[in-house]
């Protein structure tokens, strides 16, 4: 209890001793604690004028304590304290002045009031003026003034102060830069109780920053500022046990102090929660999108600048809400105004696709280059792109490839791979192995499955390197870990043939099994074959077989006959599968060759190529070399070979060909370029005269047969040539402007090339022909043995390659072409 004798000196008007009961009655020292006594003997020591109860009495006005807040009368009384020198009270009164409550901002003013409660000694006071010389608030911007401001305030035990200095060693602000300095002024700020300082010194024990890393020490502290209420210490702390930084990744103690923090609007903790929402982290039993998209809209609206394109996702993909593109974008474009660069990679997507607004590339690139501008690699590819290819801008390979550097320096590994694929190649730039390993190997280092792929081939063949089986094994291990499907498959072919690891055929399934459930096309084939053929001992499975090539077929590999083949096995109602492929099959030897085989070997001959011929024209390659080899296989050359079924399936092959090339386009060609028919009469229907002379290009001719190639090309009916006969014949000019224009374009260097191309060309069909002639069975089966046989069949299909080799791609448009049924 105060004394008795301080009492009545108050009541009797002592100004000293009402201010010191007035103090009593604010700290409840001597007596129980009474804001409203305190809030009395303060205002009568004020009017008498001692200069702190001034201060107090605007200090409890400002704050509302013990009397009705009100900032007109705190000003007063702060002002008045001032005047009669108050050092404290002008320090407060200057933020009156520097917040603009109650009086106009004026940062000068706050300025004057601040150094004149420094002057006289208050440290606080001299703590932001420090401020002001940082931020240049009423003074000009002087950091060397600053630091000392602060340093003058730590010396006085002004906490906060240490804690801003902390910053100045940490950035290196007019002082030099010294980690092991800023984590002593952070110490110190948090020992003496500044919430935000034991936040720094968890955070620098986390990471080793000025002070050897400890997990134990970051934790404790992290725990002390949460105490007090430091919100940014529950993310951070959460962080810890999320990342497993100096601890064990624990992702449910993670999620403790999210939640902690996010239940107090941490906007931070809120988008962290929910990210664990979304892909089920932490302990959650499922992914709930609809909550995770709460939390997100939760931080969005606290001003998070990463939760607004998080929740944009989930918009945009539809993820258990409903799908809106419009929202998507408002969300994104809201994500790019808060500064974050992805947002403005993800709104170059909508432009791309057409996402809720029109497609443009233009726009897309738009974004694209401010997000590449911003160092963000994937978008750096993106622009590489762009120019690569002319993707809304003018194609410009130098920009393609810088902007591929940048991404690739950046760690995006897409551009690395496409750089070393350039490189290697030499697509569209100076091939250049050096470079092209570095950039593989650069991949590989990150653990990307196509580079680590890449190199594997690349080793395996030994082309720009030495080869190296051994290490070309490991690095398809290593992609095939890195869940590359190509590599799957590769190394699964491999083990599958033994050729250059020993045979694992339970391997070889796991892992083309594994390409089959990334969808890859390739792989679900190669099984398909497998159980159809019953390879390498495995056992034949039709059923297993057709759901292969099913998965194959809705992949987008190109697999037909083999699915249409396995149908009529499981009797399941057939597509237009041919004839010819099934008697293929039947003619087959199991042990040793198959139509796969065959097929496929005709594919890896023909390449691209193989995609251009007509299915029928596949269907008669794949026939006629399969029933050669299945005699050639069981009978050797020590028996004459029934020759007939192969000779005129090849031939086959050709009709269909060239009949699409010769007859049907050739004839477009006339029509468009308006050659009269009369000009190419009597040729298998290339045009015909009606009884009243009228001529005319029919659309389909049923008797053009590869007999009629020749006569095609070689101009011996028309008006402008009368030569007849097999010594001179000359190759129409039609043809020739046809075939330099529109089949050939780019394929020969002059019309003398071309013509002896095609004078060759006719030769060899002719002597096809010749073979292919009944009036000549007899003789060629006593003359020609399985040998000749099978160099006329490869004569056939080379003649084929080339054909298609020389064409003009464009024009074809690899379509497959369709042509009546005609009997051989």
């Amino acid at each position: 209890m105060f004394s008795h004798e301080l009492l009545e000196k108050a009541k009797n008007g002592d100004m000293l001793a009402q201010y010191q009961l007035a103090c009593a009655y604010k700290d409840g020292k001597g007596t129980e604690k009474n804001e409203k006594e305190a809030f009395k003997w303060y205002m009568e020591s004020a009017k008498q004028g001692y200069p702190d109860a001034q201060a107090y009495v605007g200090y409890f006005y400002r704050w509302g304590k013990g009397v009705k807040e009100n900032d007109n009368e705190s000003v007063k009384w702060y002002t008045i304290a001032y005047k009669n020198g108050c050092a404290w009270g002008a320090r407060n009164l200057a933020y009156f002045y520097k917040w603009g409550r109650q009086v106009k901002k004026d940062l000068n003013k706050a300025f004057e009031l601040f150094t004149f409660a420094s002057e006289n000694g208050d440290r606080e006071a001299i703590y932001r003026l420090g401020f002001c010389y940082k931020n240049g608030h009423g003074v000009e911007k002087n950091l060397a003034t600053a630091f000392k401001m602060f340093e003058n305030a730590a010396a006085r035990g002004y906490n906060d102060a240490s804690y801003e200095l902390g910053f100045f060693y940490r950035d290196g602000l007019s002082v030099e830069k010294d980690l092991t300095k800023a984590f002593e002024c952070f110490m110190k700020a948090a020992e003496g109780g500044s919430a935000e300082a034991m936040y720094q010194v968890g955070y620098y024990y986390k990471y080793g920053k000025g002070v050897e890393a400890n997990a134990e020490e970051s934790i404790k502290w992290f725990k002390k500022a949460i105490d007090k209420g430091d919100l940014d210490s529950c993310y951070s702390l959460g962080r810890t046990y999320k990342d497993g930084i100096g601890v064990p990744k624990d992702m449910k103690e993670a999620f403790k102090y999210f939640m902690l923090g996010a239940l107090k609007n941490h906007a931070s903790c809120q988008n962290t929660i929910g990210i664990y929402h979304e892909y089920g982290y932490g302990g959650l039993e499922a992914k709930n999108y609809v909550e995770a998209a709460r939390w997100y809209k939760s931080a969005t609206e606290l001003g998070h600048d990463i939760a607004p394109c998080n929740l944009a996702l989930i918009y945009e993909y539809g993820r258990k809400i409903e799908q809106n593109y419009s929202e998507a974008m408002r969300l994104y474009q809201l994500s790019a105004e808060r500064g974050y660069t992805n947002a403005f990679y993800r709104i170059g997507r909508m432009y791309r696709y057409g996402y809720g607004v029109e497609k443009t590339d233009v726009k897309a690139l738009e974004y694209f280059q401010i997000a590449a501008d911003k160092g963000h690699a994937t978008s750096q590819y993106e622009v590489g792109r762009h120019y690569r290819y002319g993707w809304g801008v003018e194609k410009d390979i130098n920009r393609a490839v810088k902007f591929y550097t940048l991404a690739a320096d950046n760690g995006n590994t897409d551009a690395i791979y496409y750089l070393a694929d350039m490189y290697y190649k030499g697509n569209d730039i100076p091939q250049d192995y050096e470079k092209a390993l570095y950039y593989f190997e650069k991949g590989a280092s990150l653990n990307d499955g196509a580079c680590l792929n890449s190199l594997a081939i690349i080793y395996g063949v030994g082309k720009a390197v030495e080869k190296n089986i051994e290490k070309s094994i490991d690095l398809f291990h290593k992609a095939v870990e890195a869940g590359n499907k190509y590599a799957m498959y590769n190394l699964g072919c491999r083990y599958f043939s033994g050729n250059v690891i020993e045979r694992d055929i339970d391997e070889a399934i796991r892992l083309l099994n594994m390409a089959v459930e990334k969808n890859y096309g390739d792989a679900a084939y190669k099984m398909g074959t497998i159980y159809m053929n019953g390879e390498n001992g495995v056992e034949i499975d039709i059923n297993k077989a057709y759901n292969y090539f099913l998965k194959a077929k809705e992949c987008g590999y190109e697999c037909d006959f083999p699915l249409s083949f396995t149908e009529k096995s499981l009797n399941i109602t057939p597509s237009t599968a041919d004839d010819m492929r099934k008697y293929a099959h039947e003619m087959r030897n199991l042990d040793v060759y198959t139509v796969e085989k065959v097929e496929m070997d005709l594919k890896a001959d023909f390449g691209d190529y193989w995609n251009i011929l007509a299915p029928e024209s596949q269907v008669c390659l794949i026939t006629g070399l399969t029933v050669y080899l299945d005699f050639f296989n069981k009978y050797g050359d020590n028996r004459k070979i029934d020759y007939s079924s192969s000779i005129t399936q090849l031939c086959k092959a050709m009709e269909i060909l060239s009949y699409n090339l010769f007859r049907t386009k050739y004839v477009k060609y006339l029509v468009d370029n308006e050659i009269p028919p009369e000009r190419h009469t009597n040729v298998n229907g290339m045009a015909v005269k009606t009884r009243d002379g009228r001529a005319f290009y029919p659309e389909e001719s049923s008797g053009f047969t590869l007999g009629s190639v020749p006569r095609v090309i070689i101009h011996n009916y028309s008006s402008d040539h009368t030569e007849t006969g097999n010594k001179k014949k000359s190759i129409s000019d039609d043809f020739l402007d046809y075939c330099q224009n529109v089949l050939f374009k780019g394929s020969f260097k002059d019309q003398k090339e071309l013509t002896e191309y095609l004078r060759d060309f006719v030769n060899g069909v002719e002597d096809i022909i010749l073979i292919r002639n009944p009036s000549t069975h007899d003789e060629v089966m006593d003359i020609i043995r399985v040998e000749a046989c099978g160099d006329l069949l490869l004569k056939v299909k080379k003649m084929i390659y080339h054909l298609l080799e020389k064409i003009n791609l464009t024009e074809l448009e690899k379509k497959s072409y369709k042509v009546k049924n005609k009997k051989s």
